[in-house]
């Protein structure tokens, strides 16, 4: 199984043998074509034909395409702006020298994290690694920089769709963080200041959604990489300009009347479990983010 981002992939697979065995197994089945592709002009043509016919489904699924008009909408340049399967145009110009050439440079072990679970042995994981895995010299490139402005690329950006409500796609972007950060760390305190803000068992939530403004699709998500950050709130709703306002209106509102520390704990509890932490630090952090 294969998940894809717009910065990495993943592969995932797994096995029901026992353990010393089935990491032999992954050498074979996991490493082998990863390290050793195989393209041809037929086996290229084969997946743009089943690559395009994704494409265009996409095109008519009103959730990523109200994602993709959000991310159209904050970012100029970014490449996270662009539909990551690209377009049926753009895939028809790969050819399997192109897919070597970019298997050299990106397809490296020094790109790569493997993560195993399971009973299994490090030491003999380690072992299996070395006997598997090629260590070759990694092609690089200078890859372009790219300046992406501060503030967001258009503020409001409609599709037209055949659906039966409207559907919303709230974007917040942020800036990168001026030295290296901890993305782990990161994450996890906007995990916890979404579900303040958003979570279903909050006031924001329960007053709207008793008033009909949002339903029970209302969701919010953070994401972030080494070149961009942002937050997601998305939904279905007749009126989406009324969402973004109350949206707008509860962040500036909490800036001001932080929520109790009660209310905080419970929220940390949500998403990491009984931690203690100092409280002052929690506030301080909900304002910086929210300038």
């Amino acid at each position: 199984m294969i998940f894809l981002c717009s910065d990495w992939a993943s592969y995932v697979s797994g096995t029901m043998l026992y353990a010393d065995y089935g990491v032999t197994v992954e050498k074979d089945a996991g490493f082998k074509p990863y390290q050793n592709p195989y393209f041809t002009e037929q086996t290229v043509q084969k997946e743009q034909g089943i690559i395009g016919q994704e494409i265009k489904m996409y095109e008519d699924d009103a959730d990523w395409r109200a994602l993709l008009g959000m991310l159209e909408g904050m970012y100029a340049n970014n490449p996270v702006r662009k539909d990551i399967a690209g377009t049926v145009d753009s895939i028809a110009e790969i050819t399997p020298e192109m897919l070597y050439d970019i298997h050299k440079v990106f397809y490296h072990p020094s790109n790569t994290v493997l993560c195993i679970c399971g009973k299994v042995d490090p030491d003999e994981v380690k072992k299996v690694c070395d006997e598997c895995l090629e260590y070759y010299p990694k092609t690089d490139i200078d890859l372009p920089d790219i300046y992406e402005p501060e503030n967001v690329n258009e503020k409001r950006v409609v599709t037209k769709l055949k659906i039966g409500m409207p559907q919303f796609a709230l974007g917040i972007k942020e800036a990168l963080p001026e030295k290296e950060d901890d993305d782990l760390k990161r994450s996890a305190e906007h995990a916890i200041i979404l579900q303040l803000l958003f979570g279903s068992s909050g006031e924001f939530y329960c007053d709207n959604y008793e008033s009909g403004l949002i339903s029970d699709r209302f969701s919010y998500s953070y994401y972030n990489s080494r070149d961009w950050s942002y937050i997601s709130i998305e939904g279905v709703a007749d009126d989406p300009d009324k969402v973004a306002e109350a949206v707008k209106n509860e962040i500036a509102k909490r800036k001001n009347t932080f929520f109790t520390k009660e209310e905080f704990l419970e929220a940390l509890g949500h998403n990491m479990g009984p931690v203690e932490i100092v409280w002052e630090l929690a506030y301080t952090k909900f304002t910086a983010t929210i300038e």
